[in-house]
C-alpha cells in the first residue's frame, strides 16, 4: 500500500504538504498541488473517498465501560454529541494487549460522519493508515503526543505521575511503593524514573503488579505487600478502583490510611470524596476532553477543505484529600 510518507519521499515535501495537497487545500499552490496528485496518480495511491456527511452519526471506540474513566467518558462523549443533534454508536475493544485494527475496520463499515477512537499502546501505523484512507473524520484520544496527521487530544500520563510523586516527596515520603496492574505500565515506568531522578530506592518487596483488575487487584496486591516484613510510608496506585480495593485490605489488616500509609491514584472519579477516608487523586479532565473532541471533529466533519489538523495537550490536576499525610516515623 502507497502512503502519504512514500509520496513525500518520492517528492521531496513534508506529509503534511502532501496531505493538503491531496485533499486540494488554499494553502498548497497550484504547482505542488498538480505535482503531488500527479506522483500518487504513479505510484497507485488509492486516494481517501470523498466526503458523505449528514448521516448525523459519529462512531466511539473505546476499550471499556466498566471503569469509571472510561464510563465518564463515554458520558461526556455522549452528551456533547446528542447536543450538536448527532447520535452515537459504541464500540468495546474489551481485548488488552490487543490491536484496535479489527474494530476499527469494523466501525467503518457503517455510514458514518465521524469518528472518535481512544488509543492504546498497541495503535499502530497500519491502524492510523487504515483511518486515515478511510476519509472518515477521525479523533484520537490518547495519552502521548501521537506523531500522526490527524487530529488528537492527550492527557500525558507522564505529568500526572509526576503530580502526584512530587505531592508525596513535598510531605516528606521516600520509602514509596507502587500498586498495580501490568496494564498500567506506563504509570509504573514513570514512577521508576522519578524515583531514580530523586536517588531514591526502588525496593522490590514494596512493588506489587499482578493480572486482576480493579478493585479485586487492589485488594490483592494489597494483601500481598501486608505480607512484607515492612510497609512503605506512602503508595502510588494506578489508578482510583484498585485503591479502594487496596484500601479494604489495609483496614481488615488494621492499617489505617493515611497514618500508617499515604495513598495517591489516578482518576479522581466522584466516589472518592465520598469514601470513608478521601482519597487524593490525579484528576484527568474527561468532562473537557469529550467536549473538546466533538467541538474539533465537527469542525472536520462541517468544513473539510479547511479544517486544521489540532493536536490538544489537556493538562491533569491533583485533588488533594485525606488519605496522604506527612511521612510517619521509620
Amino acid at each position: 500500500m502507497v502512503r502519504l510518507k512514500d509520496i513525500a519521499k518520492e517528492t521531496g515535501l513534508t506529509v503534511s504538504t502532501v496531505s493538503k495537497a491531496l485533499n486540494k487545500s488554499a494553502e498548497i499552490s497550484e504547482a505542488t498541488t498538480a505535482l503531488v496528485q500527479k506522483t500518487a496518480q504513479a505510484m497507485g495511491y488509492t486516494a481517501r473517498k470523498s466526503f458523505r456527511g449528514e448521516t448525523k452519526t459519529i462512531g466511539v471506540i473505546l476499550p471499556e465501560v466498566r471503569s469509571h474513566y472510561y464510563a465518564e467518558l463515554m458520558h461526556s462523549l455522549n452528551s456533547s454529541i446528542e447536543k450538536q443533534g448527532y447520535s452515537m454508536i459504541a464500540m468495546l475493544t474489551q481485548e488488552y494487549g490487543e490491536s484496535i485494527q479489527p474494530y476499527v475496520e469494523k466501525m467503518c463499515r457503517y455510514d458514518l460522519d465521524g469518528m472518535i477512537v481512544t488509543c492504546d499502546p498497541f495503535f499502530s501505523e497500519k491502524t492510523y493508515q487504515y483511518l486515515f484512507d478511510s476519509k472518515i473524520p477521525t479523533m484520537l484520544l490518547t495519552e502521548m503526543d501521537l506523531p500522526y496527521l490527524m487530529d488528537s487530544i492527550f492527557i500525558k500520563v507522564q505529568s500526572g505521575v509526576r503530580l502526584a510523586m512530587e505531592h508525596l516527596l513535598s510531605l516528606g515520603h521516600q520509602k514509596i511503593g507502587y500498586l498495580g496492574e501490568y496494564r498500567s505500565v506506563a504509570r509504573y515506568e514513570t514512577f521508576r524514573e522519578i524515583m531514580k531522578e530523586q536517588e531514591l530506592p526502588i525496593i522490590p518487596r514494596f512493588v506489587k503488579e499482578g493480572n486482576e483488575r480493579f478493585e479485586e487487584g487492589g485488594y490483592l496486591r494489597a494483601l500481598e505487600l501486608c505480607q512484607e516484613k515492612e510497609l512503605p510510608t506512602a503508595l502510588l496506585v494506578c489508578y482510583d478502583q484498585v485503591a479502594y480495593g487496596a484500601m479494604r485490605a489495609f483496614r481488615e489488616q488494621g492499617i489505617r490510611v493515611p497514618e500508617d500509609i499515604s495513598i495517591v491514584s489516578f482518576d479522581s472519579n466522584v466516589m472518592n470524596a465520598y469514601n470513608s477516608v478521601p482519597l487524593t487523586s490525579v484528576m484527568s479532565p474527561v468532562e473537557q476532553m469529550g467536549a473538546t473532541a466533538v467541538k474539533i471533529l465537527l469542525d472536520a466533519i462541517r468544513h473539510p477543505r479547511t479544517h486544521v489538523v489540532q493536536n490538544v495537550a489537556l493538562q491533569s490536576r491533583l485533588e488533594i484529600r485525606e488519605s496522604t499525610c506527612p511521612a510517619r516515623k521509620t
